[in-house]
């Protein structure tokens, strides 16, 4: 009995024609572009106020026993040298990315920062998402307050009592302080960095990746350009928030390629 010749035609062809249309497939994946780069627009909500905390007795109480004052920054130079920073940083790791600043001034942000925080999406308020999309950006990056303990790193051992959270000043005035062979000095003034970097998809609200520090910095009564023996004057006055300004410089320039790092592998 002979084969019928179209049958075998057939089946040759429509093997020609699977072949066809994968090798079709196979150039149409090689040339689809790859998906657009990340643009970030940046929010830092920590720089509204600095923190002096003062070190207080312990009495055996959990509640934090020391005493704290807030004060406003003028100028919004804390975030202003946020977003410097993070701009800069952003731009190192890519080049062609243009990171848009936006600078908030709305006190409830501020206050009540935590809230945007739900499980794991950032809840931006619709004019600043809105606003952060029309400039272009796929993603945005938010520097908030970060709570932790305190502790300050010494040669060989770490101090601090009760939490911190944001940006401030620490001062004890007690702790004996071994610095430069001066074996009496006690107490020292800390600057300090409390805060969180958030990446959060513009789109879904997802959060793509976080990271926190708790950043602290001593300054003592027998550093050389002291000229008093108190802590709180370890920094001249004119110099302390410059001091703090360039502490959050550097923290916030050493934090970012970590979250970046973190949401590059997500």
């Amino acid at each position: 009995m002979m084969n019928n010749p179209q049958r075998k035609i057939s089946r040759r062809a429509a093997a020609l024609g699977l072949a066809a249309a994968m090798y079709a497939a196979d150039g149409a994946s090689a040339q689809t572009p790859p998906p657009p780069p990340w643009r970030y627009a940046v929010v830092s909500l920590i720089g509204d106020k600095f923190t002096v905390v003062i070190r207080g007795q312990t009495t055996g109480s959990h509640l934090n026993p020391n005493t704290q004052r807030e004060l406003e920054v003028p100028n919004s130079l804390l975030d202003r040298t946020a977003l410097a920073a993070a701009v800069e940083t952003l731009r190192k790791s890519d080049p062609i990315g243009q990171p848009t600043p936006l600078l908030i001034e709305e006190p409830v942000l501020y206050e009540q920062q935590d809230r945007l925080f739900d499980k794991g999406f950032v809840r931006l308020p619709t004019a600043l998402a809105e606003a952060a999309r029309a400039a272009g950006n796929t993603h945005a990056l938010l520097l908030t307050k970060h709570r932790a303990a305190a502790e300050f790193r010494f040669l060989n051992t770490t101090d601090g009592q009760g939490s911190l959270r944001g940006v401030g000043f620490y001062v004890d005035q007690s702790v004996p302080v071994q610095e430069m062979g001066k074996l009496d000095v006690r107490g020292f003034l800390g600057t300090y960095v409390y805060i969180k970097a958030t990446i959060v998809d513009l789109l879904s609200e997802a959060i793509v990746a976080e990271r926190t520090t708790a950043a602290g910095r001593i300054y003592t009564a027998a550093d050389e350009k002291s000229k008093s023996s108190r802590p709180w004057d370890a920094i001249d006055n004119n110099e302390k928030l410059r001091a703090l300004m360039k502490h959050l410089d550097v923290t916030v320039r050493k934090l970012l390629p970590e979250v970046i790092g973190a949401a590059s592998k997500s």
